[in-house]
């Protein structure tokens, strides 16, 4: 995890969009690496440090995920929001935790998410394993279950549901379950995103 705090402010801008942009030429950036680095962004104000499309200083951090983020709007929003609420944990951790278990981190006690055995579990384990490790070790911390979703789908639906998740599965989704949740995730919060925020009406999916 690069300390991008200890960076002056043009260097750190210059590097995380550098490294947002690359994101499908090099190994995926991991969805708690992305919020970081927007987080960085947002807090320092970084986007005024970097060019957009007409060669002009980015007028604001929606604007700077406009050009640089591969992901959606909503898909970088909310993981700065979930790196915000996990800043109990060191970012050096939390950049290395898979988007599924993120999700289950936030749902774990903050004296629990910090001990070293279960941010170990955390960056290695899949979802379901780092659940039952957490379930056997913490018992009282009370994680949800999965449940199975079933829905009949005719032909032609199926193939554009097919497709959407193999999209987010290739944007770095560790499962269909997840991808399908990130689908229904993305959508949701398509729905709530400031419109003050977002310039000239571009707000949507990557």
């Amino acid at each position: 995890m690069i300390d991008y705090a200890s960076l002056p402010d043009p260097e750190a801008a210059d590097l995380i969009s550098t490294r947002v942009r690359q994101w499908d030429e090099e190994e995926h950036v991991r969805y708690a690496a992305l919020g970081l680095m927007v987080q960085a962004v947002a807090k320092r104000m970084l986007w005024r440090h970097v060019a957009d499309a007409d060669g002009l200083p980015c007028r604001s951090l929606a604007r700077w995920i406009h050009f640089c983020a591969p992901r959606a709007y909503s898909t970088c929003y909310q993981a700065m929001r979930d790196v915000e609420e996990l800043s109990d944990v060191p970012a050096e951790d939390l950049a290395q935790i898979p988007h599924a278990n993120i999700q289950t981190m936030k749902k774990m006690s903050g004296g629990v998410r910090k001990r070293p055995e279960v941010l170990a579990a955390a960056k290695t384990q899949r979802k379901e394993a780092f659940v039952e490790t957490i379930k056997r070790t913490f018992p009282g911390q009370h994680l949800e279950q999965d449940a199975v979703f079933r829905v009949p789908l005719n032909e032609t639906q199926l193939a554009d549901v097919e497709g959407a998740l193999a999209k987010a599965m290739a944007r770095g989704c560790a499962s269909r379950s997840e991808a399908l949740w990130m689908i229904a995730v993305d959508y949701i919060a398509s729905d709530s995103t400031i419109l003050s925020e977002v310039e000239d009406g571009k707000c949507g999916h990557a």
